[in-house]
């Protein structure tokens, strides 16, 4: 029997996307998905919430994502390719000093916010929501690891210029991690962002306190 108008409509209505349109509307979803839990965290981001943000049926969330924590899973996933995939890796490329590195990797990330802000906004949000959930903490590696080779890597060019001895290479590891996760707050203000930099810069040059003379 031929299938009536009203059941092709059904079906065509369904919220399951076509083959043709599966990309898109993924990619719709984790760009809503990251702006959504930028804004609002972890808990407040639910798929009601999401249905509003892209116009997609519960169905077609529940076809990509089956639960939150994949959804979050794959926002994180795919921030963390853009951050450094797009802007960050490329962004340090032709580095080859300590200070090269320093330089092109807050000049980049300022770039950045200014680009996407929502990346700066979903990972600063991603560690309120790890420290507060338990699921959230278990998927907050991918990211952690590849700023820490990125944090290593810069070491090592310092070690290499001999502005940097092995001895201190795990404090300045450290060091860069804290600082540069605070200074990534600032991005928003790029005033107070400028003088962070070069006050972080003169730091490391051992050039904003001076030794006090008897």
């Amino acid at each position: 029997m031929p299938m009536s108008l009203q059941t092709q409509q059904m079906k065509r209505s369904s919220g399951r996307p076509s083959e043709g349109k599966s990309d898109d509307s993924k990619a719709k979803i984790l760009f809503q998905a990251r702006t959504a839990f930028a804004q609002l965290g972890y808990v407040a981001t639910t798929y009601r919430e999401l249905q509003a943000r892209t116009g997609y049926t519960s169905a077609t969330l529940y076809h990509y994502f089956p639960s939150k924590i994949e959804l979050y899973a794959a926002v994180l996933d795919d921030v963390t390719h853009v951050m450094y995939d797009k802007w960050i890796l490329p962004g340090v490329e032709n580095c080859i000093t300590l200070f090269d590195y320093v330089d092109a990797f807050f000049s980049t990330v300022k770039d950045m916010h200014e680009a996407e802000g929502s990346l700066t906004l979903f990972v600063l949000g991603t560690r309120v929501d790890a420290q507060r959930h338990a699921e959230v903490a278990a998927l907050h590696s991918p990211n952690s690891k590849l700023r820490y080779a990125l944090i290593e890597r810069i070491a090592d060019s310092g070690i290499r210029d001999g502005v940097l001895t092995i001895k201190n290479r795990a404090v300045f590891i450290d060091t860069f991690d804290a600082i540069t996760a605070g200074l990534i707050i600032e991005t928003a203000d790029p005033v107070r962002y400028a003088n962070a930099l070069v006050g972080f810069r003169a730091l490391l040059q051992a050039t904003l306190i001076q030794p006090h003379n008897s």
